[in-house]
């Protein structure tokens, strides 16, 4: 099995692993970039989802369209 860590703001946010990863993994590199690209995607979902919230609570109750 390989292991990495899912890291965020300097936090390890959660684990990756292969189990029985065979010869196609010589060594966690690959694992490393896929955990890295999976942070990228997560904080990017998550800053989307709090975009949504705050649009949903403007003062009028409205939904927020944007800057003149």
């Amino acid at each position: 099995m390989i292991s990495v860590p899912l890291m965020s703001g300097g936090q390890v946010a959660g684990f990756l692993g292969v189990d029985n990863p065979r010869y196609a993994i010589q060594d966690d590199t690959q694992v490393r970039v896929l955990a890295s690209f999976m942070m990228v995607r997560f904080r990017r979902e998550r800053r989307e989802w709090q975009r949504e919230q705050s649009e949903s609570k403007s003062n009028d109750g409205r939904p927020y369209v944007g800057q003149d």
